[in-house]
């Protein structure tokens, strides 16, 4: 009996050891998974305005019921530089893009349309808006800074003219390069503005988030009706925000398209002259912010 009593335990403490490994197998198959998705839930929603020769147009990409907005993405067609965007904005919960598109101060005949892109996810630690605007003027170049609090990093842009009627650039949404902060820029047009007007910068924030990174492409500086650049993330890893600048176009370059593509897995930024155009070079570049999906 001693002998059959000792085997019963024996036999005990090896089904208790089986099953705690079964349990630390699945624990480190649940923590693996997490781990493997970074930005759980990617996906990237559009929204078109009606193609028309209406003097503003606007578009708004919503993201499906439970995801948020992580970043932002806007694109005209048929403008060819004679609207200019206006707001590329993240709305205050953080669940849709705004895209409003004005023609400039002479109009134009051609028909166009406006796009809004919503970069969406499930939702990621630490999460948060951070807004800064300047006080209203009439001062051309002029540009504010979004930072993130301390522990947190940037990961969606967004940028807003307010009172521009047309007559400004949006000419820089410009994450920095640690990733803390965005600055956006405005130009006023080679006519100037009549009116005090206004910028302010939206910077969407989060923990760190694995693998995150910005990847910068510059087009070579010229003087072309149009000119873009293509900045591609790193194998394995996704676009979840945007930015992009003009150098030397001093309110004479447009922002045509800060566009992701459908894979997120590459950002374009394309300028166009204005119909005036200009005889200075300038350069286009786009900022893509990445991250491991």
């Amino acid at each position: 009996m001693p002998f059959k009593f000792m085997h019963d335990r024996s036999g005990s403490r090896r089904l208790a050891a089986a099953v705690i490994a079964v349990a630390f197998a699945v624990l480190c198959g649940a923590f693996a998974g997490t781990a493997s998705a970074a930005v759980p839930g990617l996906q990237l929603v559009t929204a078109t305005s009606a193609d028309s020769s209406f003097f503003v147009k606007q578009a708004i990409a919503s993201c499906p019921a439970g995801k948020k907005l992580i970043g932002t993405g806007g694109r005209l067609t048929g403008a060819s530089g004679q609207a200019v965007i206006d707001d590329l904005t993240p709305n205050s919960a953080l669940t849709e893009t705004m895209v409003i598109a004005t023609e400039d101060d002479d109009g134009t005949t051609a028909t166009w349309s406006v796009t809004a892109f919503a970069i969406c996810a499930n939702p990621v630690p630490g999460l948060q808006l951070v807004t800064a605007s300047l006080a209203s003027n009439s001062v051309t170049g002029t540009g504010v800074t979004a930072a993130c609090p301390a522990g947190k990093q940037l990961i969606g842009t967004g940028g807003e003219l307010t009172d521009a009627a047309g007559e400004v650039v949006m000419d820089a949404i410009t994450p920095g390069s640690t990733l803390t902060s965005v600055r956006v820029k405005g130009y006023e047009d080679d006519t100037g503005a009549a009116a005090n007007w206004s910028v302010t910068a939206y910077a969407i924030c989060a923990n760190p988030l694995p693998g995150l990174q910005r990847v910068t492409a510059t087009q070579v500086s010229q003087s072309a009706f149009s000119s873009g650049a293509n900045a591609v993330c790193p194998p394995g890893k996704k676009v979840i925000g945007t930015g992009g600048n003009f150098s030397g176009g001093f309110g004479q370059v447009v922002m045509d398209d800060i566009a992701p593509d459908p894979t997120l897995t590459s950002l374009s930024v394309i300028g166009y002259e204005d119909d005036n155009g200009t005889a200075a070079n300038w350069t286009t570049r786009a900022y893509a912010i990445c991250a491991t999906a």
